[in-house]
């Protein structure tokens, strides 16, 4: 069956008598454990008298979302994914490409995170990602035959943290399709024209002549040279328009890590929550952003979303954002305790997030979301792709007509290349 997920672990250490502890993962059921329990490396552990049975071992197989296309232009699909830093041959892509296309049913949007350079980890001055992204959108053709463009915006070499040389950054993914004249062009979605920015230039939401808002810089980055962002991945701005012509605003983040922190047994008390100020500095920040593009327009939809990590429950260090936005999983009526993209120490974690604004969270229609745990519910480490959860997210960007909504199914619609 399905396996439950779990806020806790009780860490089991080497049996006593020498026997063999069997490989576990999420959702396998053991025979009762006899033990000492004892404390090290910062966590209580239980060192059992002898091993215990594995007694029942959970489906391998992970369902793909259930959330489909439909034929309207104001519903859309976004999807969400840190890929571990992915250069451009890096192993994991061919599954990652299956994980978009089998499991995420190809998303109209796809934020990506951890995106490397086009030499991967070496340190070599090169900050392009064309390569990485190609690769990565080639495989998706391959394993669906749905093609996808993409857009980022190169860093500052080594000034956005993560493996030294990697320059990883977030990206994002659209759908496209070919058109008549064989000239590729988005299929629901598209950017709104504008000039691309670069690692140094904020972009700014500005009215445009015919009254909408639009962005100085499409895609841009969010004041990128502000000290929050020292050694951490800048984020992405997008405006958007439906095929319809419909505007909609999107923000890619990966906030800095959770690195430093102290396990929550340790001897700190409260436990330490490393690099906190950080991320709270960068979440006002993008905040900040985000309320300068309501203030011109209050009714617009946006959608702020990736790996923030941090748990809602910090609620100071998101606060700037939980307080204006609103969190999808909440407005979905997600359980709270299927929300985990993440497991650290055995302890599945919701750090990964997409938040949406009062025109998207009120809108009829209302907003679905599907954690997809193609990695955390993996056999072992080494089959993972990543060691995150991509999410997807079903919402509306305008509002619905009053015809009546037809899904797609389980193609979406696509036209197979």
């Amino acid at each position: 069956g399905v396996p439950p997920a779990h806020s806790e672990a009780i860490l089991i250490g080497r049996a006593l008598d020498g026997t063999r502890n069997p490989k576990t993962m999420m959702g396998m059921k053991l025979s009762n454990i006899t033990g000492v329990v004892t404390y090290q490396y910062g966590n209580y552990y239980i060192l059992p008298l002898t091993a215990p049975k594995v007694l029942e071992v959970p489906a391998a197989e992970v369902p793909p979302s259930t959330l489909n296309s439909s034929i309207h232009s104001c519903q859309l699909r976004i999807g969400d994914y840190n890929v571990e830093n992915m250069g451009p041959r890096a192993r994991h892509i061919p599954r990652i490409a299956a994980h978009i296309v089998e499991h995420l049913r190809t998303p109209d949007i796809v934020f990506v995170q951890e995106i490397q350079d086009d030499s991967g980890p070496r340190d070599n001055g090169v900050v392009s990602a064309n390569k990485t992204l190609t690769a990565l959108v080639n495989a998706i053709k391959m394993a669906g035959g749905v093609v996808y463009d993409f857009v980022n915006v190169d860093p500052e070499d080594n000034k956005d943290g993560g493996a030294p040389g990697g320059n990883i950054r977030v990206a994002y993914l659209s759908l496209c399709l070919i058109n008549t004249e064989e000239s590729w062009r988005p299929e629901r979605v598209s950017l709104v024209p504008g000039t691309i920015g670069n690692a140094t230039i904020a972009t700014q939401p500005v009215i445009a002549k015919n009254g909408q808002v639009e962005l100085s810089y499409n895609p841009g980055r969010i004041d990128p040279l502000h000290p929050a962002w020292e050694e951490t991945r800048k984020p992405l701005a997008a405006a958007w328009q439906t095929a319809a012509g419909e505007r909609f605003y999107t923000v890619n983040v990966h906030f800095s890590s959770k690195r430093d922190s102290s396990s929550a047994q340790g001897d700190a008390r409260p436990p330490v929550n490393g690099h906190a100020e950080h991320r709270q500095s960068q979440a006002n920040v993008t905040a900040t952003f985000v309320r300068s593009l309501l203030d011109f327009a209050p009714n617009a939809s946006v959608i702020v979303g990736g790996d923030m990590n941090e748990y809602l429950a910090a609620r100071v260090v998101l606060h700037p954002l939980s307080a204006m936005l609103h969190d999808a999983n909440e407005v979905a009526g997600v359980p709270l305790q299927e929300r985990y993209t993440y497991v650290y120490d055995q302890h599945t974690q919701e750090i990964d997030h997409v938040l949406v604004s009062n025109a998207i969270a009120n809108r009829e229609g209302g907003v679905e979301v599907e954690h997809v745990h193609v990695n955390t519910w993996a056999e072992s480490y080494g089959g993972r792709a990543s060691d995150h959860d991509p999410t997807v997210v079903r919402l509306w960007v305008c509002d619905p007509e009053a015809d009546a909504i037809e899904e797609l199914g389980a193609d979406h619609g696509q036209i197979v290349l």
